[in-house]
């Protein structure tokens, strides 16, 4: 007979022989030995037997039926065991012999214990994600010199299965560039894949790296809204992905970069150019012609924004003045201007005969 000790300790149970069984049914774990059985009896029941004779085909039945509850309690708890060690990255299973020798008139003969440890590998899944900003060009809006309205931002995503286990459902989720904190300004384009996904489409697998791309348009309150102040414009992805098991999986923080930022440089200018006419005649600055008092010099002064940002609050005054009245004010322009747009001021002046007097 051979038993499992890590279900059944042999050092407490005793052996007892011709035991007549009161029914003609063998019990599991017996032999049946000319109409009488060879039972184990834990030693408690064993000493009680002792003293009750008459109740030994009792205790038989009641041996068994503690035998068979240990199985049934002792099988889950190695299972369990089972997971436990596969959790901590071996599956140890230990076993013991025990046997009669011939006669049957010793105690139970004992093996050794053997175990075997097996690796297991962990389930980790694990993806990077890192973020940055490919270029930012300045040649498609209205300044060539600074980036401005019209210009494009292009960003760069890499998601890099680091764990062990291929992932499925990866998905980028951008909400849009955000400029100065404000609210988010949807992508132009993307993110969508460049590359990486190859060997099997859809599937992440362990080692692999997808590579993505989107862009932005930049428009002029974002622009206004960011300029001059550093990372003033951010971009930030979440992302998501499922393992094997279809269980959710978030991105690694460590080695992943998330927000990708980038400054505009704050350039504002203006350019003004003055023209002026006698008479409805243009005339060059300074004024060459003969003047006599009376004539009306009519002066038209044009003022653009050269700039990347939008300016506002403008106004147009004379700087130097030689005449003998008071200086003409320009009027009439628009006070703000956004990028590259231009207004016209204007204003008169009376020719007085102390100006020519004053010119001879």
């Amino acid at each position: 007979m051979t038993r499992i000790s890590h279900l059944i300790d042999p050092t407490e149970f005793v052996r007892k022989d011709d035991v007549t069984i009161p029914n003609s049914k063998q019990e599991a774990g017996t032999t049946t030995k000319s109409g009488t059985s060879r039972i184990w009896f834990p030693k408690t029941e064993a000493n009680a037997m002792k003293s009750k004779p008459s109740e030994r085909g009792l205790a038989a039945r009641v041996s068994t039926s503690l035998r068979h509850l240990a199985v049934a309690i002792l099988v889950p708890l190695l299972s369990l065991a089972a997971v436990s060690a596969a959790n901590a990255a071996n599956l140890t299973n230990t076993a013991q012999a025990v046997g009669t020798a011939p006669g049957g008139t010793v105690d139970a003969v004992v093996s050794n214990t053997s175990t075997v440890d097996i690796p297991v590998t962990i389930k980790n899944p694990a993806y990077t994600v890192a973020k940055s900003v490919t270029s930012v060009t300045t040649s498609n809006g209205t300044t060539a010199s600074a980036v401005d309205a019209g210009d494009v931002i292009t960003y760069s995503y890499a998601v890099a299965n680091t764990g062990n286990v291929s992932l499925s459902a990866v998905a980028l989720t951008d909400p849009g560039v955000s400029f100065n904190g404000g609210a988010a300004q949807a992508l132009t384009s993307g993110p969508s894949v460049t590359g990486g996904d190859a060997a099997n489409p859809g599937i992440l697998d362990v080692g692999e790296t997808w590579t993505y791309t989107a862009s932005y348009t930049l428009t002029q309150p974002d622009v206004d809204a960011a300029a001059g102040i550093t990372d003033g414009v951010s971009n930030t992805v979440s992302a998501t992905a499922n393992d094997p098991q279809s269980t959710p999986v978030g991105p690694t923080p460590a080695g992943s970069t998330l927000t990708a930022t980038t400054t505009i440089t704050s350039a504002p200018a203006l350019t003004i150019a003055k023209s002026a006419t006698v008479g409805g005649n243009p005339v060059g600055l300074p004024i060459t012609t003969a003047l006599v008092a009376g004539d009306t010099i009519s002066y038209s002064y044009l003022v653009t924004n050269t700039g990347n940002v939008s300016i506002s609050g403008i106004s147009v005054s004379e700087t130097a003045f030689t005449g003998t009245s008071t200086a003409p004010t320009p009027t009439g322009g628009a006070t703000s201007l956004v990028p590259g747009a231009s207004t016209t001021y204007t204003a008169t002046y009376v020719v007085t005969q102390g100006d020519i007097d004053a010119l001879q």
